[in-house]
């Protein structure tokens, strides 16, 4: 049919363009952060270092990043953490230390440490610290999308622990390719559709190969109605989808299925229904052959 080949051609050729302009850059800058010097201290130190600071603790206590698909480096800061028995000189900056960063499923391994960077700084008064950590996963190499997890700790002669988890969510940045992939399975799903109502067809079942409009309109509200919704939950909103084999064909599982049980419902509500005349002439078609049988027996 004319309209299934329309969009047939039309969704393989933005997959296919998709497919080609598909180029994530790397970050040449490296991750670096201008920090202040370490000011003179005019505090009596109260105890010998290094001091110990608390770790993170409590609802909300781990660092949770969020990488866009643009790959923007983001940064965050953990909320003050408690000197004990002593003070630290204020405002000055404490070196740190990042354990590996480790994919939450272990598709993509872990983050380079170059795409890490971490430091902490004391408050004004010298009783609390801030850890603050800096992530940019495409510094080097294009890290891969999902979720990796690690912590990071203070590492510095004049103070220790502070310890902090950190969370970093990267978003898979091929979504160009994604999105016509789904439309392409919904379309799959919707020519079975139509293909298992074809060899269930009635012979009093109306001719609708003439309405291209309406096969046309038929055709794309099925695709958007199965493969938005299944786009927006397994990928938009979803910072741990990888990209993986495992993840395509779940999509397209999911978008092929939504296709096939939208067909009946949206096909009865854009197609026209047989005609009134038809029905009663074919009513009184089959009395009149009715009525020829039984004159013959």
């Amino acid at each position: 049919m004319l309209s299934s080949a329309l969009i047939l051609v039309a969704i393989i050729g933005w997959t296919l363009v998709a497919w080609c302009l598909q180029v994530v850059r790397t970050d040449s800058t490296p991750l670096s952060e201008i920090r202040p010097t370490h000011p003179k201290c005019k505090l009596k130190p109260s105890a010998k270092p290094p001091l110990t600071v608390s770790p993170a603790s409590g609802p909300g206590s781990a660092l949770n990043i969020l990488i866009a698909r643009n790959g923007i480096r983001q940064y965050r800061q953990s909320g003050a953490l408690a000197v004990k028995l002593g003070v630290l000189c204020p405002g000055s900056i404490l070196s740190t230390i990042a354990s590996d960063f480790v994919s939450a499923t272990g598709q993509h391994g872990q983050l380079p440490q170059r795409q890490i960077e971490s430091w902490a700084q004391v408050d004004q008064y010298g009783t609390h610290v801030r850890i603050l950590v800096r992530v940019a996963p495409r510094v080097g190499v294009v890290s891969g999308s999902g979720g990796y997890s690690g912590v990071v700790t203070l590492n510095d002669p004049r103070a220790a622990g502070g310890v902090v988890s950190v969370n970093v969510s990267v978003l898979y940045p091929y979504i160009g390719v994604v999105i016509p992939f789904t439309f392409l399975a919904a379309f799959g799903g919707f020519s079975w559709a139509w293909l298992i109502h074809n060899l269930r067809k009635s012979p009093t079942d109306p001719d609708t190969k003439y309405h291209f409009v309406r096969n046309l309109i038929l055709r794309v509200a099925v695709i958007l109605v199965a493969a938005v919704p299944v786009v927006d939950l397994q990928v938009l909103t979803n910072p741990n989808w990888q990209g993986t084999l495992t993840d395509y064909v779940k999509l397209a599982t999911l978008a092929g299925g939504a296709a096939i049980a939208a067909t009946p419902t949206l096909r009865a509500l854009i197609l026209p229904p047989e005609p009134a005349g038809k029905k009663a002439a074919d009513k009184a078609a089959s009395k009149m052959a009715a009525g020829q049988t039984l004159a013959e027996m």
